[in-house]
């Protein structure tokens, strides 16, 4: 609950020196960082913190190359209780990074299969003369 949720936070965190646990509150708890002390209320923080990933992030954390990244959302199943590594995306809309990552695909498709060449640049002068140009 909220409030064992609180009582763990108090005795676990109690002795560093960036928690806060106010006198007086009863539902709050509070951090010290740079920019100073923030307070924030436990009242609701469970539900509000049940929020699932879209299946297009949780595929992009379980396929992340950072071990620590990988071992924290190897296990985590998808809203629809599938693997969703293999789960098909027939059935919905690409999201804009995954339109992104198939422009970006075949942007370097298509470079790694042209031969490019360079045209030099002609910066021009008011005299007309060879290797003076205008900023």
């Amino acid at each position: 609950t909220d409030g064992t949720l609180l009582e763990k936070l108090h005795s676990q965190h109690s002795k560093n020196p960036f928690y806060v646990k106010p006198r007086v509150a009863v539902h709050y708890f509070g951090v010290r960082h740079y920019a100073g002390e923030v307070v924030y209320d436990v009242r609701g923080i469970l539900e509000k913190n049940r929020d699932t990933f879209r299946d297009d992030i949780l595929n992009m954390l379980r396929e992340s190359r950072l071990d620590f990244v990988y071992d924290l959302f190897e296990h985590v199943v998808s809203r629809n209780k599938q693997d969703t590594l293999k789960s098909s995306f027939k059935h919905r809309r690409p999201t804009v990074s995954s339109q992104f990552k198939d422009s970006l695909h075949s942007l370097m498709a298509t470079l790694s299969t042209s031969n490019p060449y360079f045209i030099r640049c002609i910066k021009p002068n008011t005299h007309k003369m060879p290797d003076q140009f205008d900023q």
